[in-house]
């Protein structure tokens, strides 16, 4: 059997439909995945003597939460911790009343553009690959052509 012959078989149209729209069904799959991984965002407190780091406690209110110590230790800069005997101290772990340092919460998202951007191109090329050896399998047992046929 032969494409001419194949083409002419009910059949083998329906399933062409069909290729085409899961191929399309597939891609839309693969990019909703995408979107879902790359669209989170991750939390940072941000200090107002400029550091910034990540969030130790994501998804809790931490203005609320009795952590206020541990985030003013946080966003100390190491040049403002006092040295005693070569070694840094933080007068906090003593029970000193720590600094009244301002941070605010922040969200930033996890990927930048351009790294999203490749994971959509990424689902689109493992998507039509899968789709092309699928292709190609059908080909080579119905109509006997090579399976790495010369494009």
């Amino acid at each position: 059997m032969d494409r001419s012959t194949l083409n002419q078989k009910a059949w083998y149209r329906a399933l062409k439909v069909f290729f085409v729209l899961a191929f399309f069904l597939a891609q839309g799959f693969g990019f909703w995945i995408t979107y879902s991984v790359t669209s989170k965002k991750v939390s940072f407190v941000k200090c107002d003597n400029g550091k910034e780091f990540e969030n130790p406690y994501p998804g809790l209110d931490f203005y609320r939460f009795s952590n206020e110590n541990d985030l003013s230790k946080r966003c100390q800069n190491p040049d403002e911790i006092p040295v005693i005997n070569g070694k840094k101290v933080n007068p906090l772990d003593y029970g000193a009343v720590p600094e009244n340092l301002e941070y605010s919460q922040i969200s930033k998202p996890r990927y930048s553009v351009s790294e999203k951007a490749g994971f959509y191109v990424l689902s689109f090329i493992i998507v039509s690959v899968i789709f092309w050896l699928i292709s190609r399998t059908f080909f080579y047992v119905f109509v006997k052509e090579k399976f790495l046929k010369s494009l």
